[in-house]
């Protein structure tokens, strides 16, 4: 037999056999052992279980309600006219008058104030908003005007006692000092309140920078008690300001407009 007739031999019983190797493997006893997976790790059990989507819309519904809080801001809606006073150093201030639109917004969920005087003899206006913060729990104020390109936030409260708002915010001043204000916001009566504004600087005692009487167009303005007065809060500290005005800066006494919050 030659060479080539006993390879052409040899594949084909290797052919005839590979189908009986195959069939060998499916019975039982000769089946290869087949790895197990590892058990798969379970999360640990707990009772927390994930908020509805009832109860969450629950609670975007009362964070965006309108309640008690926005109600008295009510009391700022109206058109005013302003006598304001501003210092600028020992003496006597400077004086101006403007006049205010305060106009409820968003359903009653902010008061937007529009603004309009003068200040060193230039015109100015501004415009503010003033809100509730539900979330926060606290009265939320915004405020932007014609002599600077800064927008102002501060946040405050409600003394029901004093019948009077207080704000805080912190701004950057023109010579890159930061200024802490302070402005509080006195309700009179249903038609005067008087917005006071105070500015600490770094290393310095509070001062009063600038005041302004709010008095309801058509109403008589009523003779205040003494410990009404504006600037009768701070009599020992010298009335001058913290932050000289300067056009196109953040400082403060060049800003006359005011709901609470939202006037500077």
């Amino acid at each position: 037999m030659t060479t080539r007739a006993l390879l052409t031999a040899v594949a084909i019983t290797a052919m005839g056999m590979a189908p009986a190797f195959a069939q060998d493997t499916t019975r039982p006893g000769n089946r290869p052992p087949t790895a197990t997976p590892p058990p798969v790790a379970q999360p640990p059990k707990t009772d927390a279980q994930p908020p509805s989507m009832d109860a969450e819309m629950q609670a975007w519904m009362e964070a965006g309600a309108v309640g008690p809080n926005h109600k008295l801001l009510e009391g700022m809606v109206g058109e005013w006219t302003t006598a304001g006073k501003f210092w600028m150093g020992p003496g006597e201030p400077m004086t101006t008058a403007g006049t205010s639109v305060n106009t409820p917004v968003l359903g009653g969920r902010y008061i937007q104030q529009k603004f309009k005087g003068d200040f060193m003899g230039q015109p100015f206006e501004g415009i503010g908003y003033t809100g509730y913060d539900n979330i926060k729990q606290k009265f939320v104020g915004t405020w932007m005007d014609s002599m600077s390109t800064s927008v102002m936030n501060s946040e405050g409260t409600w003394d029901a006692a004093t019948k009077s708002f207080t704000f805080t915010s912190e701004f950057q001043d023109p010579a890159g000092k930061m200024v802490k204000s302070r402005e509080t916001v006195k309700v009179v009566d249903e038609n005067t309140h008087v917005f006071t504004m105070y500015h600490t600087e770094p290393g310095q005692q509070e001062n009063r920078v600038m005041e302004l009487t709010y008095t309801r167009k058509g109403a008589a303005r009523p003779a205040m008690p003494s410990s009404d007065r504006p600037g009768s809060e701070h009599p020992e500290h010298p009335a001058r300001p913290a932050t000289p005005p300067t056009p196109g800066g953040p400082a403060t006494p060049k800003r006359p407009g005011s709901t609470p919050g939202g006037g500077r």
